[in-house]
């Protein structure tokens, strides 16, 4: 078996797609021009080992993706993180894989439906697990498969998941995680560093007034990670910048506004949305020219550092998605990412007891937001306690909210292909969207609220049926989400994404 490899210039410079047709033994790959080619195997990643050597197949910390041809076998790898994904398409004579949904959409010619408006609900699933996530979207041309974190195997027949190799670290006390954590980030380090990449990659990281990201920047900083993106404000509009830990963490900041992504020129949403179809990590499109050709090691996903995660089996369980939409968008921009709260997450329940043991209550500081692994890492290099940990905040862009859903020209484009496509909906026996539901329905939802609160004051449930009185509590009747057709507009714009972006991999 061998691989024939072929520069697409104008693809992003991190896309690929692996051609893999039944009995042949060629397999044939196209890509940008900033993946990795080095004979036997391709990539656009980091990876703890020596680069030359290629083995990203035989360690689950690796933070892009690539493949690995070994005799009769291609490996072809996925993250080992749930921010990123392949993506498969079978038939009877061949195999299609890609690291960009819409590089694969437009080699099948296939589109997705335009009228389904649950793609942010289907993606945000991998917040449950690797073993709940929803793992095929529905295509022109057949069921399309997302991998999260497991790796393919392709043997010139058929194609299989194969789990990660590692997951079998032991953490008895803090020491140990904290040893593993700094050795493991050494070596990603000396890897992105080499000499031998075609692609020389910097390093940079994020800081704000929260656990993860401040944590995350005290390991790298002696590891030459001296740049730090700091979003100046939360999405609730209060100072989250790492300011006043930038003289501790001897660090240079680099100040972005979150809402700046509105001033960029063209659609800038379209990218992010087809990540998670919300595009809630918007605000890094205005640190674009700081993050081309980097690593970027964020705190993603966090849950596992926290004191009560939702679960402990290793599934890589999350409350929410925040950095999946970063998953398109930064093979366009040259960016690999690495979210060091993924590092030995497979271990979660050992991590959970280093938490909760005697040796780390002097930096559990109790209530709802503590961190004590977190805690400890940040205070031991010299930050004072009170500067960070004390509030949950987040710099998140929520396309959900009517304030922040799409640019003026976006909203243009949007809806001229909402009106280009309303035949689909007809066809399939849907009622089209509306094209003004969404100003109407935020006033009705604001009217409604508004008499709701009121109507609480004096009516209330009981065993007999309704009675008056003066109690609160009736707000789950007036959820118009629950009883009125769900035709918000935000809900077709991942299909839009996807049609638009698809051109830029035809022309």
């Amino acid at each position: 078996m061998h691989v024939r490899f072929s520069l697409t210039e104008n693809w992003p410079v991190l896309a690929w797609l692996a051609h893999c047709p039944r009995g042949s033994e060629e397999i044939s790959v196209r890509h940008g021009r900033q993946v990795e080619i080095h004979g036997d195997w391709f990539a656009e990643a980091t990876w703890a080992g020596d680069f030359a050597a290629g083995d990203f197949d035989q360690t689950d910390l690796v933070f892009g993706s690539g493949g690995r041809l070994r005799g009769s076998v291609l490996r072809l790898i996925s993250a080992g993180s749930g921010e990123d994904r392949l993506l498969v398409h079978e038939s009877d004579t061949s195999v299609h894989v890609s690291n960009s949904l819409p590089c694969l959409l437009a080699a099948l010619d296939a589109e997705i439906d335009c009228t389904w408006k649950h793609y942010h609900a289907d993606l945000s699933t991998i917040s449950k697990g690797l073993s709940r996530y929803k793992q095929t979207m529905a295509t022109s041309r057949g069921d399309i498969r997302l991998v999260y974190y497991n790796n393919l195997l392709w043997d010139g027949q058929q194609l299989s998941v194969e789990s990660k190799p590692g997951g079998d670290e032991h953490f008895d006390c803090y020491q140990d995680y904290y040893d593993y954590l700094a050795t493991s980030l050494a070596s990603i380090v000396a890897n992105l560093s080499d000499s031998r990449r075609q692609t020389h990659y910097g390093m940079i990281g994020t800081l704000s007034r929260g656990y993860d990201s401040t944590a995350v920047t005290a390991l790298t900083v002696p590891l030459g990670c001296r740049e730090v993106l700091t979003f100046q404000r939360s999405r609730g509009g209060e100072d989250d910048s790492g300011e006043a830990l930038r003289h501790y963490l001897d660090v240079e900041l680099i100040r972005v506004n979150r809402d700046d992504w509105r001033d960029e020129a063209g659609p800038s949403e379209i990218p992010f949305l087809i990540g998670d179809a919300m595009g809630q990590d918007l605000h890094f499109k205005a640190a674009e020219k700081y993050l081309r050709n980097r690593v970027i090691f964020t705190g993603f996903p966090g849950a596992h550092w926290q004191m009560n995660p939702k679960d402990l089996s290793g599934e890589l369980v999350r409350s929410d998605c925040a950095g999946l939409s970063l998953t398109e968008y930064r093979l366009s921009i040259g960016l690999l990412h690495c979210p060091v709260g993924y590092f030995g997450a497979r271990q979660c329940a050992a991590i959970n007891r280093i938490n909760h043991s005697v040796e780390m209550r002097p930096w559990d500081v109790g209530g709802n937001y503590t961190k004590p692994i977190c805690r400890r890492i940040v205070e031991e290099v010299g930050v004072p306690r009170e500067l960070f940990g004390q509030k949950k905040m987040a710099t998140a862009v929520l396309d959900v909210s009517s304030s922040e859903f799409l640019t003026p020209d976006s909203m243009k484009d949007f809806i001229a292909w909402l009106s280009q496509h309303r035949p689909d909906w007809w066809h399939r026996g849907k009622l089209p969207p509306f094209l003004f539901v969404d100003s109407l329905i935020g006033a009705t939802l604001n009217l409604t609220q508004h008499s709701a609160i009121s109507l609480s004051h004096t009516l209330a449930r009981t065993p007999g049926g309704w009675r008056f009185s003066n109690i609160r509590g009736l707000w789950h009747l007036t959820n118009l989400s629950d009883w009125m057709p769900p035709i918000y507009l935000r809900r077709y714009v991942f299909a839009w994404a996807v049609d638009r972006y698809k051109k830029i991999y035809t022309r």
